[in-house]
């Protein structure tokens, strides 16, 4: 195309210098002019060339948090990733990830934040990244929650979080067998007197954004009551098998996003997560399955787009480099509308991170827990 494009060029411009007459007061087009529109052409060409081997990254959609922050919508969780998870977010930046999940409770703060400190060597600033991390529930007293988070932000080598969620809504004494909780061992911590300690952490600049994590409606409600800075955002399991389509209309309302974890149901969760030879998995489900096949997709990427399409955050967990990658290739296409109903019709409020060690020792019912919509 562009040999002919040149002879097309080098023609019309002939034949123009031809019909120019002489001695009149154009000046006609002569071979040195010609000669350096050619060079233009071929310095044309040779960009266009470049750019079209460059591999462009897909960006990254972002939503509005009620505070008017914004919040990268594809995020890396890094739940189980202890080992190798410094590795995973460096890897992570690189492909164009900006928004990395972790919690204290996840025992890899400080290998993030070793990667973390070096990302001006990858041209990246602080306020190029959405950092999430949690606070967890034997820290829930109100005096423990200011130093619960300064220790995460010594860990992470920052100061300053975007966001800092209640992990469970539940409170637990310090020193209890995380493994063989007792009803003992749950304290009774109005979850009110919590978040005003959290709601300090904002006032005071150790967190842009405050919000929660595994709360219903139920959890919720009592709570926006109340709160003078109300939660931006509410981290639950949400995958098709448990789309949770009451919480997320009732977030919606009340102007809190929804972060999706175990977008892909959780395959490697460890054994103890494993109830009753355990549920349906939503990756190999046929649904899915075709659906990824008429987008030529893998079925991650379907359940991650879902996720998107959805307008919640998701935050898959991963720490191959291959799958890191893979994951953020989501965003270089979207599912049909029809699609993204038909894979939340798949809903069957199929929870497979019970939390049973949370709720069975105090003598609660799951529905007592989770609410009875859940």
């Amino acid at each position: 195309i562009f040999f002919r494009t040149n002879v097309v060029v080098v023609c019309f411009l002939k034949h123009v210098a031809a019909s120019s007459p002489m001695g009149s007061s154009t000046t006609p087009l002569n071979s040195t002019f010609i000669g350096g529109v050619l060079f233009i052409l071929v310095v044309v060409w040779v960009l266009w060339q470049q750019l079209a081997a460059t591999p462009h990254k897909p960006l990254n959609p972002t939503v509005t948090l009620n505070n008017g922050q914004r919040m990268p919508m594809l995020g890396l969780g890094t739940w189980m990733s202890k080992n190798g998870s410094g590795d995973a977010v460096r890897h992570a930046l690189k492909v164009g990830y900006r928004h990395i999940d972790t919690a204290y409770i996840y025992m890899n703060e400080a290998g993030i934040g070793e990667e973390l400190s070096k990302i001006g060597e990858l041209g990246l600033r602080r306020e190029d990244l959405f950092i999430t991390t949690k606070l967890w529930i034997q820290e829930m007293d109100p005096g423990d929650v200011r130093p619960a988070l300064q220790r995460s932000l010594r860990d992470l080598q920052f100061t300053y979080v975007d966001l800092y969620l209640v992990h469970w809504p539940v409170a637990v004494r310090k020193g209890a067998d995380m493994q063989h909780l007792h009803r003992s061992d749950f304290l009774d911590i109005p979850l009110l007197d919590t978040w005003r300690a959290m709601e300090a952490l904002v006032d005071d600049s150790l967190a842009k954004a405050i919000g929660v994590s595994n709360f219903g409606v139920h959890h919720l409600e009592p709570l926006l009551r109340s709160a003078r800075i109300r939660p931006v955002v509410n981290q639950v399991e949400l995958h098709p098998l448990l789309a949770q389509p009451e919480l997320l209309s009732y977030c919606k309302s009340q102007g809190i996003i929804l972060t999706a974890y175990a977008p892909l149901g959780s395959p490697g969760r460890p054994p103890w997560q494993v109830v009753h030879n355990d549920v349906a998995e939503v990756l190999t489900h046929p649904v899915v399955a075709e659906i990824a096949k008429k987008y030529a997709r893998t079925p991650a990427q379907v359940l991650i787009r879902w996720a998107i399409d959805r307008g919640t955050v998701v935050i898959p967990k991963s720490a191959k480099p291959h799958r890191i990658e893979e994951n953020f290739e989501c965003l270089m296409f979207q599912l049909a509308a029809a699609d993204v109903h038909r894979l939340s019709s798949l809903n069957s409020n199929t929870r497979v991170l019970q939390g049973r060690k949370f709720w069975e020792p105090r003598g609660l019912s799951y529905e007592d827990f989770w609410g009875h919509s859940s």
